[in-house]
C-alpha cells in the first residue's frame, strides 16, 4: 500500500511541473511593457515627530592615585645589613634531603670542588647552581637545589 502511495505521489507530482512548466513560459511571454517614465509618487507616509535622545549616565568617578594606591609602608628602623660579599666561609660537608633522582654520592661529586677551602657567597650560590644544572641535564627540568637560610657560628 505504501508503494502504491508513493507511486501516486511521484505521478502527481510529475504531472504538476509538466502543467505548470508550460504556464510559466506562456505568462513570461505574455508579461506587458511598462512604459520608461514613471510619474512621482508624492510621500504621503506622516514622518514621526522626533523625540530627544536620552542624555547617557556618566560612568562614576574613579578613585584618585593617591586612594588606589596608598603610600607603601614605613620601613622598619632594624633593617639587618646586608652581609659583606667578601667574607668567606669553608664547607666542611653538604648535607642533601629530598633527592631520589639522584644519590648523595652523585651529589657529593658535583659539590666536592667546594669543599674544605674558603668559598664566598657567590661561590656557595654556585654549587647549588651546580646541582641544579646537573637536574636539568638529565631531564629533570623543573627540580632543583635550594639552600635554606641558616644562621652560621662565626666563632667556630
Amino acid at each position: 500500500m505504501f508503494n502504491n502511495l508513493l507511486k501516486l505521489l511521484l505521478n502527481t507530482t510529475i504531472k504538476i511541473v509538466a502543467i505548470t512548466y508550460p504556464c510559466a513560459t506562456l505568462a513570461e511571454s505574455l508579461s506587458p511593457v511598462l512604459p520608461v517614465n514613471f510619474p512621482e509618487v508624492p510621500n504621503t507616509i506622516p514622518s514621526l515627530p522626533e523625540r530627544p535622545q536620552p542624555e547617557p549616565e556618566l560612568p562614576p568617578q574613579l578613585p584618585t592615585p593617591d586612594q588606589l594606591f596608598p603610600s607603601p609602608l614605613p620601613t622598619p628602623e632594624n633593617i639587618e645589613e646586608t652581609p659583606d660579599v667578601s667574607i668567606t666561609i669553608i664547607v666542611e660537608q653538604f648535607s642533601f634531603e629530598g633527592n631520589t633522582a639522584f644519590s648523595n654520592q652523585q651529589l657529593a661529586e658535583v659539590t666536592q670542588s667546594f669543599l674544605n677551602r674558603p668559598i664566598t657567597l657567590a661561590e656557595l650560590l654556585q654549587a647549588r647552581s651546580a646541582i641544579t644544572n646537573l637536574y636539568i641535564s638529565e631531564g629533570y627540568i623543573t627540580s632543583g637545589a635550594f639552600i635554606p637560610p641558616r644562621n652560621c657560628n662565626r666563632e667556630r
